[in-house]
């Protein structure tokens, strides 16, 4: 009985504490390992190598109507910063994590929108995983 009380107290207190392992149970999408948003970013890990998911977000960018102007790539982390129509910002940031995964942060304007920060996370989630049926 005592056992589980202290293993209950321990999830509990991981969950309710932030720490990423609690933050990324559960991702709701096919190809998201889990997704948060913190103080006005958007971040989320695809499943997917790092250069399919740098090649979606300026895809998705583009689709979008946002016009890149600024990009910036290296080996393992790049930047792009857009404008839109009405001049809002959104600025991406892609980081290499694994083989297998890549952490995108989403900004959009000076204090983040969760909603339209979550339509590019869906547009980049369909590039990559050609998820509307047409080829990449």
């Amino acid at each position: 009985m005592l056992k589980k009380f202290v293993i209950m107290t321990m999830l509990c207190s991981l969950l309710f504490a932030g720490c990423a392992p609690a933050i990324f149970i559960g991702g709701a999408a096919v190809g998201i390992g889990g997704y948060k948003y913190y103080k006005g970013d958007l971040i989320v890990v695809y499943q997917a190598p790092f250069n399919d998911t740098w090649d979606a977000s300026v895809k998705a960018l583009e689709k979008l109507d946002y016009e890149i102007y600024k990009r910036s790539r290296k080996l393992t982390s790049g930047k792009i910063v857009t404008t839109g129509k009405m001049n809002e910002r959104v600025k991406l940031t892609v980081k290499y994590v694994s083989l297998e995964e890549t952490e995108v942060s989403i900004r959009y304007g000076l204090m983040g929108d969760e909603v339209i920060s979550n339509k590019v996370k869906d547009k980049i989630r369909e590039i990559v995983f050609n998820t509307n049926g047409n080829t990449k």
